[in-house]
């Protein structure tokens, strides 16, 4: 009986042998293709597919591009399995021809200029001081080559960018140097250019180095100074020149393209009208109260730089105790319609003055306008004063313009000429000038400015 059980029970274990090979064989010879996985089921297997393959047993290449994987900016391929994009350039071959940016890669303008991505491209813009040399290389400027810095200073080039120096020190561009002579600009000694007569050799000294080519020292007539100033940090000391002389050899402005004067006739001004502006300070040091007779003429000037050509106004700062300063004119005599009928007022010049304005404090700034109409007479054309905002009470007219008249000539507008007409070689002080501006216009259209000029000695 015992020998009958243990047959039956080896029968049994071979059966179920054979069943679990057979379920076993489906997979056994790996039906699943192209890194498929193979599940078992009852009676038959699964193959799970990677994206790229489908079919029952993964054998089936899936076209990826037919989803549009390279989008708009690159060719699709497909593969087996798989599939590559040829983007466009400045598009990312690795990642859907996404556009690729180019400033994050890297420094592909170099390190002096600034970077901008866009779409499958970039910029490079120089930075400031750089130029281009090629599409992605910036060079520096040398900003020295243009000359930037006023006359007496000296440029140095940097990288991306220069700096002026007076005697070592760095100043702003354009900044005149303390010291430099009024010429180092674009001033004049008019018709004698840079050569002011008698700037040489006075008889003190500024505190500071001068530049000035045409004498030795710093014991000159006039110069740039940071002493005083009405605006900024510079004005223009006018100390001395030559006794009475104006004209050629006296600090001219710069002229206008505009000349100002009659058109009637035979006469080719123009514009009819001339308007000026600058302030002044009396530049002796006032503790003991006393003025040292400092005077200065501040005229209209010709075209040619030889002499004033219009009105007369004078700075006066009298030699006493307790003086104040006052603006004057002197004025053709006995009258101006008198001059036009003998013709013969011109080497009177009458030595009379007429104030403009009195008891100015020597202390202050004080503000100069003066205005000029031409008329289309002889001996007629007037001069309009204010000083401090307030206008002179008298009628002025043109004082040289009768010597010219009586002469036969007439002569036109366009600058101003200053000119001191106390001693030389002595200790006066003289004014410190700034914030000078003029300009050429016709009466009938007075906003209209048909040129004009300013400094306020800061930038030249």
């Amino acid at each position: 009986m015992a020998c009958f059980v243990g047959i039956v029970l080896i029968q049994l274990f071979i059966a179920a042998g054979v069943a679990f090979l057979d379920t076993a064989g489906l997979c056994a010879s790996e039906p699943c293709k192209n890194g498929g996985v193979c599940f078992e089921g009852s009676d038959d297997f699964i193959c799970t597919c990677g994206e790229a393959w489908g079919g029952k047993t993964c054998e089936t290449d899936v076209d990826e591009c037919k989803a549009s994987p390279c989008g708009e900016q690159g060719t699709c391929t497909n593969t087996a399995g798989s599939f590559t994009c040829a983007c466009n350039q400045g598009y990312d071959n690795n990642d859907g021809c996404k556009d690729i940016d180019e400033c994050a890669v890297g420094t592909p303008c170099g390190n002096n200029a600034n970077c901008s991505n866009t779409v499958g491209s970039y910029t490079c813009a120089c930075a400031p001081g750089w130029a281009n040399d090629g599409p992605t290389n910036c060079v520096d400027v040398d900003e020295c080559l243009r000359q930037p810095c006023s006359l007496g200073a000296v440029c140095e080039n940097t990288d991306g960018g220069f700096q002026c120096k007076c005697r070592g020190a760095v100043v702003l561009p354009g900044d005149s140097c303390v010291g430099d002579s009024i010429v180092n600009s674009d001033w004049s000694a008019g018709a004698a250019g840079d050569n002011v007569s008698g700037d040489c050799d006075q008889s003190d000294y500024f505190p500071f180095p001068v530049i000035n080519t045409l004498c030795t020292g710093n014991n000159v007539g006039q110069a740039i100074t940071n002493a005083d100033s009405h605006s900024g940090a510079h004005s223009w000391h006018y100390k001395r020149g030559e006794v009475n002389n104006y004209g050629s050899g006296t600090p001219f402005s710069p002229a206008l393209t505009v000349k100002v004067g009659r058109s009637d006739g035979v006469y080719t001004g123009q514009a009819d009208s001339f308007y000026a502006s600058f302030w002044f300070k009396a530049a002796k040091n006032y503790t003991n109260q006393y003025g040292d007779g400092s005077r200065i003429l501040v005229a209209a000037g010709d075209p040619d730089g030889i002499e004033p050509s219009s009105n007369y106004l004078e700075i006066n700062f009298p030699n006493r105790r307790r003086s104040k300063i006052s603006v004057r004119t002197r004025e053709s005599h006995p009258s101006y319609e008198q001059c036009a009928i003998t013709r013969d007022c011109g080497e009177d010049f009458g030595l009379v003055y007429t104030t403009v304005a009195e008891n100015l404090d020597p202390l202050q700034w004080h503000h100069v306008e003066m205005t000029l109409l031409t008329k289309p007479e002889d001996y007629r054309d007037e001069w309009f004063y204010r000083v401090d905002g307030v206008p002179s009470p008298h009628t002025h007219g043109a004082y040289f313009k009768t010597k010219h008249y009586d002469e036969g000539r007439y002569v036109y507008v366009n600058r101003l000429n200053f000119a001191a007409l106390h001693q030389p070689y002595v200790d006066l002080k003289g004014y410190f000038f700034d914030d000078i501006y003029y300009k050429a216009f016709n009466s009938a259209q007075p906003a209209n400015s048909l040129d004009e000029y300013s400094t306020s000695f800061e930038e030249q």
